[in-house]
């Protein structure tokens, strides 16, 4: 594995979704996705790769998938990642699963059993790459007091462990100059060096990290 700033990126799919399906919006993405991706492209997904609502079908699911896309996928686990890690790595997907690795693939940390995550470095700046965001959203939306002078919610660090688990267990927040993740979907960060790539705010297509890193004004 090598993620550097031309890898694609995207999450939250949730390819064969029983809804998706049936009103074209399944068809539409995975085309999406074969026009800005050639098969000589690596893509890394943050999670949610295929919807497991129908858990007979998940594993036909990956291996529907893993076919008709370009690219070769390298995919952080999410919640809904939810077959046995060999029916992704049997269709050719390389599979984060309980582990956190560098962006050549060198396994840094296994002590944290849920933990799934990719860190790289790009012009000088630390990158977290996840499915769930470092202080997810959820704690921002139950706690609705702002500090003088900032534009986001204010988290309690007595507040942070349980409202955003893992994550904030293992990686402090200084650790990183940016978190780029999935899992909320559409919904919105407020803080401003966390990146939401869920398809809902990509164009429903994979993106280059760099472009990303671009648009935050990092001079990638």
């Amino acid at each position: 594995m090598l993620i550097d700033e031309n890898t694609f990126i995207i999450s939250d799919t949730h390819f064969g979704d029983t809804d998706s399906v049936a009103n074209g919006f399944d068809k539409y993405i995975t085309e999406k996705w074969n026009k800005a991706v050639s098969e000589s492209d690596t893509v890394l997904h943050l999670g949610d790769f295929t919807s497991d609502d129908d858990m007979f079908n998940i594993e036909r699911k990956i291996e529907r998938y893993s076919t008709i896309l370009n690219g070769r996928i390298v995919l952080i686990k999410g919640n809904h990642d939810t077959a046995w890690p060999f029916a992704y790595e049997r269709n050719g997907i390389e599979f984060i699963n309980d582990s956190i690795v560098d962006e050549c693939g060198n396994v840094i940390e296994t002590e944290t059993p849920g933990a799934s995550a990719v860190t790289g470095t790009f012009n000088g700046l630390k990158v977290l790459f996840s499915h769930y965001p470092i202080r997810d959203l959820y704690a921002i939306m139950h706690t609705p007091e702002k500090r003088e002078g900032q534009d986001y919610y204010y988290i309690p660090e007595s507040e942070i462990e349980d409202a955003t688990g893992y994550l904030d267990n293992f990686f402090t927040w200084n650790k990183f100059d940016i978190n780029i993740h999935g899992h909320i979907h559409e919904k919105t960060d407020h803080f401003k060096n966390l990146i939401n790539v869920s398809i809902y705010n990509i164009g429903y297509m994979p993106v280059r990290i760099g472009e990303v890193l671009q648009k935050i004004g990092t001079g990638v």
